[in-house]
């Protein structure tokens, strides 16, 4: 699967060479370097796995509920690196095409709360309203979820109407993300129930440096995942990263 998943992404770039050639424009070729964090997203804190009454009469009742609180505050730092092939539709639009090996580390203390709700029904009606809550807390200890993944985003590329000529742009566009390997301690998820393929949305914004003999861009991109990067019953996040990087163009 993964490999099909990579032939199909060069399939891409090469498209994108291949007709940048055709219609006889200057394409650019260059090297990329990013640093950035990494969160996660689509993941409720709040779910309940199990829940049970534990004791009841005519006049109160009191339940217990089971939850893994802490996953939704997962985050960590990570870095991009690879190439990308830019060419031009006309002075102000280009499609640039990246291939980029990434990793993303997620971390953090997870915990598994045991919740107890006191309610009452003083009038025995059989209808009871919550009186109160407690929260029995053990720690699980820190919790890694990190990935190596190939990275393709096909961004549009749109230069802004600043007035100068600064080169201002911003960016758009879809993400692909093939996973290379994941490790993780199994406390949320298993290894099995990683997802091969994702994809997500980036937005950016960048421009060249003010510099002539110094063919390097800067930028800063946020990327939204689409697609959960596991498939498990409560821990299926949605990846989340800012990054800040650099472009330098051979060609």
């Amino acid at each position: 699967m993964k490999n099909k998943l990579f032939v199909l992404a060069m399939a891409v770039l090469g498209v994108l060479v291949s007709g940048s050639f055709a219609a006889d424009r200057h394409i650019r070729v260059g090297g990329n370097l990013a640093l950035g964090y990494n969160t996660v997203g689509g993941v409720d804190d709040s779910k309940i796995l199990s829940t049970q009454v534990i004791d009841i009469d005519p006049f109160s009742k009191t339940d217990s509920s089971n939850a893994i609180s802490g996953a939704s505050n997962l985050g960590g730092f990570g870095f991009e690196l690879g190439g990308s092939v830019d060419f031009p539709i006309n002075d102000y639009i280009s499609i640039c095409g990246s291939l980029l090996l990434s990793y993303r580390m997620h971390s953090g203390n997870i915990s598994f709360d045991t919740v107890y709700t006191k309610y009452s029904d003083t009038e025995v009606t059989g209808n009871y309203k919550k009186e109160s809550s407690t929260v029995r807390r053990s720690s699980l200890g820190e919790h890694s979820f990190d990935q190596f993944n190939i990275d393709i985003p096909i961004l549009c590329r749109m230069i802004l109407p600043t007035g100068d000529e600064s080169g201002f742009y911003a960016e758009v566009g879809p993400v692909f993300s093939i996973n290379l390997s994941t490790s993780t301690d199994d406390i949320l998820t298993k290894a099995e129930n990683v997802n091969p393929f994702t994809m997500g949305l980036s937005l950016g914004v960048g421009r060249p440096l003010p510099f002539p003999n110094v063919p390097v861009d800067i930028n800063v991109h946020l990327t939204f995942g689409f697609l959960s990067m596991a498939s498990d019953t409560y821990f299926s996040p949605t990846d989340i990263t800012v990054r800040v990087g650099a472009t330098y163009w051979f060609i």
